[in-house]
């Protein structure tokens, strides 16, 4: 899940009830307990064509641009740099990484 959102997709889960008999109305509740996941699924909503350019647009202007989305927070990331809202970021070395390229 993690590893998808970092690559800019939205995840969703996938699941199922083989003991669940459909009908048009039906409790919330009842259908989504029990079930079997399946698996997860990546989707990619691209950012729209314009959208890299209408930043560097604002950026050259002076004006800070911002997202709102309702995306979880590692997809957000992702699409925002793909649109040069904020800067591709290397991972910050870990103590353990540091101490491992020491004794190489």
């Amino acid at each position: 899940n993690e590893e998808m959102a970092r690559r800019g997709l939205s995840v969703l889960a996938l699941a199922y009830s083989p003991d669940i008999k459909y009908k048009k109305k039906m409790e919330r509740e009842k259908i989504e307990s029990d079930l079997i996941l399946l698996g997860l699924v990546g989707i990619y909503d691209p950012p729209r064509e314009q959208s890299l350019d209408a930043v560097n647009m604002c950026k050259t202007a002076g004006i800070v641009v911002h997202m709102a989305t309702g995306d979880h927070y590692a997809t957000a990331k992702a699409i925002a740099q793909q649109v040069n809202i904020i800067p591709y970021t290397k991972k910050p070395k870990t103590s353990k990484t540091k101490e491992a390229s020491k004794t190489v």
